[in-house]
């Protein structure tokens, strides 16, 4: 299936990609602890949206080996945070360290302003003095300690 960029089967809620020669669908997001076990209904429901989509494409039969191959099912964690914001910026007490993480399903939406909000900081002057407002919502301090903090500080 050539698909040269990728598209998203928004009733199914599935995502196909294009890797080299191949396809990626990407689909169904659970909220629990860290398991990595691959649901086969959820992978077989992906599969049938797949089809009925794009009724040319014929998934390669899944290995009955537990080895890894390129056409077997695979999962994987999203890094959330519990206020469902990214965290982006300077980490607290480390001045050589910057985080650009937690962006749930939106990484690549937010990728242009996290980069710009990474490349002030890095630029720092003017270029950062601009960015902090856009910023301050999404700074690794809001996790910090909340001692000592007053109720002005937040």
């Amino acid at each position: 299936m050539p698909l040269r960029h990728s598209v998203y089967l928004g009733e199914a809620k599935v995502a196909v990609t294009p890797l080299s020669n191949r396809l990626r669908f990407a689909g169904t997001m659970e909220f629990g602890g860290s398991d990595a076990t691959i649901d086969a209904h959820r992978l077989r429901g992906i599969a049938q949206s797949a089809h009925a989509y794009l009724p040319d494409f014929a998934p390669e039969p899944q290995p009955q080996s537990q080895s890894q191959s390129q056409s077997q099912g695979w999962t994987g964690l999203r890094p959330m945070t519990p206020d469902g914001l990214p965290v982006i910026g300077p980490l607290p007490g480390k001045d050589n360290v910057l985080v650009a993480s937690g962006h749930s399903m939106l990484g690549v939406t937010l990728a242009p302003v996290t980069a710009d909000i990474i490349a002030a900081e890095i630029s720092g002057g003017r270029q950062r003095a601009e960015t902090a407002h856009t910023a301050r919502p999404f700074s690794p301090q809001r996790f910090g300690s909340r001692r000592g903090r007053t109720r002005a500080d937040g």
